[in-house]
């Protein structure tokens, strides 16, 4: 017995293309979705996810998925189409477990990941993207990338975006003494990470942060002053955060002239969680500012976690690929039952055509008696079927199957 996983992933990664690349893909994610969801064929789905890290199509049940997804995005940075990775069958699943797991992000272990799959998958479902095996799947590889983060001991790889920013940002800063004033731009799951690993930046009495949004989210509205503040915040600034949801530059070099102005030569680090960016390219020219973006962050796990993490994906593809075996199994189980059914039947015509009017009890007895028998013969046959699915995948020792194509010359 065999699985056919007509499974697609097309991907371009912070691996092979940087920021500049991957931005305009990010930014025109929602028109990419909206027509590859409009085309597909009956019993076919995609999802298209769109990250700081990435930006890729997960399709089921459409051969044409890879060239149609490469013709969009030619459409929108042509270069970009000789970097895409394009993954088929049980390497897609691969890929897609190391996706859920952090272990194929910028930041590796970083634990935002399976939230924004699983808003693509709502999305992709609330608009009917995604049905049969696809569906199914997902849930099942969120969960995989769930139980490898959990596996891996002392939660070694259990990072954030966030946190790797506040970590980058600590780095450039080095040893201080006296006060550290930082400004948050943004009031979103980013932002709130930031804030949350503020304190690793220096001690509390020493750390002075301001947040500066548009929108006051419920319970921050005592943390957040309006963005007519931001001008304010700027001058005083040691560090700027920057990580709303805007699809265009909210800090350029005229907004931060004045501030650098007041400032007097004084150093300011930016560090723009934001994609697309949120800091214009004319901010990285002005005197005294350092810009930092997500292709900045380290990475940070090591060698003996990376091997073990490996090893812990290739088992949960193979589980993964057992468990969707047995659930192909249920269709056919269903219509050997119901074909079981039907035979029951058609005997019991003739035989009763056979034996001559019989009572109303005793036929009832009698085909009682015969569906029963038919149940209790296909249910050993049944539970066979099932078990022949979970042995046919052997134990995967090694991560030879783990293998990704990457472009040439990346």
């Amino acid at each position: 017995m065999s699985l056919v996983l007509p499974l697609h992933r097309i991907a371009l990664t912070h691996r092979v293309a940087p920021l500049a690349v991957r931005a305009p893909l990010v930014a025109a994610a929602d028109d990419i979705r909206t027509t590859l969801g409009s085309t597909l064929p009956d019993g076919a789905g995609v999802i298209v996810l769109a990250t700081c890290n990435r930006f890729e199509v997960q399709g089921w049940g459409d051969p044409s998925l890879p060239e149609r997804a490469r013709a969009l995005v030619a459409s929108v940075r042509p270069d970009a189409v000789a970097r895409l990775e394009v993954h088929e069958g049980r390497p897609a699943l691969t890929s897609m477990i190391r996706v859920a797991a952090g272990l194929d992000s910028l930041v590796r272990g970083e634990r935002e990941i399976v939230g924004q799959m699983r808003r693509a998958w709502l999305l992709a479902r609330r608009n009917r993207w995604t049905v049969g095996g696809l569906d199914r799947l997902v849930p099942m590889v969120m969960e995989s990338g769930r139980r490898v983060r959990a596996r891996l001991q002392g939660g070694r790889v259990h990072r954030s975006v966030a946190s790797a920013a506040v970590e980058l940002a600590a780095r450039h800063l080095g040893p201080r003494r006296g006060e550290v004033r930082v400004a948050v731009l943004g009031a979103g799951t980013v932002a709130g990470g930031v804030l949350e690993a503020l304190p690793s930046l220096a001690s509390h009495d020493a750390l002075q942060v301001t947040v500066i949004a548009r929108r006051q989210p419920r319970g921050m509205h005592r943390l957040v002053r309006p963005w007519t503040e931001l001008a304010e915040a700027l001058v005083g600034a040691d560090v700027v955060f920057v990580a709303t949801g805007a699809a265009r530059p909210v800090l350029d070099h005229a907004l931060l002239a004045p501030a650098l102005s007041a400032r007097r030569g004084a150093p300011v680090l930016v560090v723009d969680l934001a994609v697309p960016p949120n800091v214009a390219a004319d901010v990285r020219a002005a005197p005294g500012v350092q810009v930092l973006d997500v292709d900045d962050l380290p990475a940070g796990v090591p060698a003996p976690v990376a091997a073990e993490s490996e090893t812990l994906v290739a088992e949960e593809v193979d589980a993964c690929l057992q468990e969707m075996l047995v659930r192909s199994t249920a269709p056919r189980l269903s219509e050997l039952h119901q074909e079981g059914e039907s035979l029951v039947s058609e005997e019991l015509v003739r035989t009763f055509g056979a034996l001559g009017p019989l009572a109303p009890e005793v036929q009832v007895e009698i085909e009682r008696l015969a569906h029963r028998l038919a149940r209790r013969l296909l249910f050993p046959a049944s539970h066979a079927v099932r078990d022949v699915a979970r042995e046919a995948w052997p134990p995967f020792p090694t991560c030879s199957g783990c293998q990704r194509t990457h472009p040439q010359g990346t």
